[in-house]
């Protein structure tokens, strides 16, 4: 059994940053300027792809957000329905 234990997190100002969300956002600039730069390499039209991840990226993170509402918390959504526009909690991998 792997232990728990806890994740660091960062305070700057009124925002927390965890060590999560932090891999998250450097896996996700990472992909982005890779996937560019293939398609720079294989001759097709960067902003079309630049285009497409964003759209990628943007219902990847909504469906990721409603999936985790939906699926592990039900009950708190019924009790709660405006839970679900609040993107910025319940991200499911």
């Amino acid at each position: 059994m792997i232990p728990y234990f806890e994740q660091p997190s960062l305070k700057v100002g009124p925002l927390t940053v965890h060590a999560f969300g932090a891999l998250v956002a450097l896996a996700v600039v990472a992909g982005y300027l890779l996937a560019v730069r293939r398609a720079r390499a294989k001759g097709l039209d960067a902003a079309v792809m630049e285009s497409l991840l964003a759209w990628v990226l943007g219902v990847g993170f909504i469906c990721a957000h409603l999936f985790a509402v939906l699926v592990y918390f039900p009950k708190e959504l019924r009790a709660h329905p405006w839970m679900i526009l609040r993107f910025w909690e319940n991200l499911s991998s």
